[in-house]
């Protein structure tokens, strides 16, 4: 598959396809278009989940770590995304930050390896912790803002 960009049409980008040649071309042109989207992934999964992060002495260890790591990294896409869409109050989900990585993954180690989950418990976790981030971060800009009221006095 050859693509010329609109703006410029003397640039090509080629691509070289192994699908059935039934497969229509809108087909091709959309999976093609979806290049920077696999791009990002991947580069979020080497932040969240270690995808380069891997030390092995074989094709079979190299294997099992990079399928973990994009099983990983999906399964924390999926969790934060049901996460952010929560069924929360409005007035609790006002004041709290929204899930981070690493607040997806603590929740994650709880539901899957503790034996057995509460669920009840793990959620109150989880809002306290959120609240505390909330209370640090209001902490720390009133702290700011006081220390520069103190040096404006100062000069």
């Amino acid at each position: 598959m050859i693509r010329r960009k609109k703006g410029r049409p003397h640039q090509f980008t080629f691509y070289v396809t192994w699908v059935p040649a039934e497969t229509p071309r809108s087909t091709l042109v959309r999976v093609a278009g979806m290049r920077w989207t696999i791009e990002n992934c991947f580069e979020e999964a080497k932040g969240e989940t270690g995808l380069d992060e891997y030390e092995v002495r074989s094709w079979t260890g190299w294997h099992r770590h990079i399928t973990l790591a994009m099983l990983a990294h999906a399964y924390l896409a999926v969790v934060r995304k049901h996460a952010i869409r929560g069924e929360e109050p409005v007035t609790c989900a006002a004041r709290l930050l929204l899930f981070t990585v690493p607040e997806v993954r603590r929740l994650l180690w709880h539901l899957v390896w503790e034996q057995p989950p509460v669920m009840a418990a793990i959620v109150h976790w989880s809002t306290w912790r959120r609240h505390q981030q909330r209370a640090r971060e209001c902490h720390w800009r009133t702290r700011t803002r006081s220390r520069r009221h103190q040096r404006k006095l100062r000069l």
